[in-house]
């Protein structure tokens, strides 16, 4: 073994301790994430391969188990008061009809500003932007909602596999709002592709579409070949029995997603509102090629891209001030200083 298979089993072991440590628990969840440096680089030796099959076969055996145990990503009613209640930030959490669900919204900051509306990835949770709606500068300019989608935590049922019914279900968002003004939609991961959907079928009220780290250029989507493996494993009889209920659902609306963005293509060209798109170019989860794919799909609508060197699929979460700065300077509002030392690209 050489240095670098070291290194790979050094992340295993390390992956292995985050699963018992519920602070990093969502670490061992991105497994993958963890040895996106070392998968890009992997040399094609015997000794490797083994030591990369056995970090998916512990994610996948050892990391549903726990999580079932762990509850994560739920933040139940009592938690979500203390939360807000630590950050001494008014909030309203509510259950709602919305798309012939009951839906729930998370909502903070000054209802007389426009909204700023939140929609998490697959799988995820209103409180995937928890450092957004109680983020000083935001709480000032805007209503903040955040929504669970359909099937996850909060807004109960089975989950759904169109991105029509997923916009179906956040209409509702409308009804939370206390005035007319546009609304700023903000979409991470899977939830990218349904904000994209949600601005073309609402695209008279939307005033700005952000998206960070989206999965949505289906050729890209299609061929991560470790992602549809998994989601075929998952469907098998072991699959079936150790694969746990929010991963299901989440594997029930990512397998038709290249297909449900192609039946969408068509309509980009409706979209007028501008646009930013924020990657980071070890993504393995939704890979960089989706910056591309945006920068070229968009015909009437003005794009700007940023790019993150070194940064993965979580970069909502690790960087979240981050990403509100990039965010306040697109939309002209007053933002904290960003460090330049990050920016790969800004285009």
């Amino acid at each position: 073994m050489d240095k670098n298979d070291i290194a790979t089993a050094a992340s295993i072991l390390l992956s292995i301790i985050s699963i018992y440590n519920k602070k990093s628990i969502f670490t061992a969840l991105f497994l993958p994430q963890i040895l996106s440096h070392k998968y890009i680089h992997m040399k094609k030796n015997k000794s490797t391969i083994k030591i990369f099959g056995l970090s998916l076969l512990v994610s996948l055996v050892s990391v549903p188990s726990l999580l079932r145990a762990l509850d994560l990503g739920v933040m139940k009613p009592a938690a979500t008061l203390k939360y807000f209640s630590e950050k001494k930030v008014a909030f309203k959490d509510t259950i709602i009809r919305s798309g012939g669900r009951s839906m729930r919204f998370v909502c903070t900051g000054n209802d007389t500003m426009p909204v700023m509306f939140f929609i998490h990835g697959s799988p995820g949770a209103w409180s995937d932007y928890r450092d957004y709606l109680t983020d000083s500068n935001l709480l000032k300019n805007y209503y903040m909602i955040s929504a669970d989608r359909p099937g996850y935590n909060g807004s109960i049922g089975e989950g759904v596999a169109t991105l029509q019914e997923q916009s179906n279900t956040l209409q509702g968002m409308f009804r939370l709002r206390r005035n007319n003004k546009p609304v700023i939609v903000v979409g991470h991961s899977y939830g990218g592709a349904v904000s994209v959907k949600f601005t073309i079928d609402n695209r008279d009220r939307i005033s700005n579409l952000i998206m960070i780290s989206p999965c949505l250029a289906p050729d890209v989507e299609q061929n991560i070949h470790w992602k549809r493996t998994l989601q075929k494993l998952s469907k098998t009889t072991v699959g079936e029995y150790i694969t746990p209920a929010f991963l299901k659902k989440s594997t029930k609306e990512m397998q038709p997603l290249p297909d449900e963005v192609r039946k969408m293509e068509k309509d980009y060209a409706l979209l007028t509102v501008p646009i930013l798109e924020i990657h980071g170019t070890w993504d393995m989860m939704a890979p960089y090629g989706n910056l591309t794919y945006i920068e070229k799909s968009f015909p009437n609508s003005r794009v700007h891209t940023i790019t993150f060197k070194n940064k993965n699929h979580k970069i909502v979460y690790t960087m979240p001030k981050v990403m509100i700065g990039l965010m306040m300077k697109e939309l002209g509002e007053h933002a904290a200083e960003i460090p330049v030392n990050q920016l790969a690209d800004n285009h």
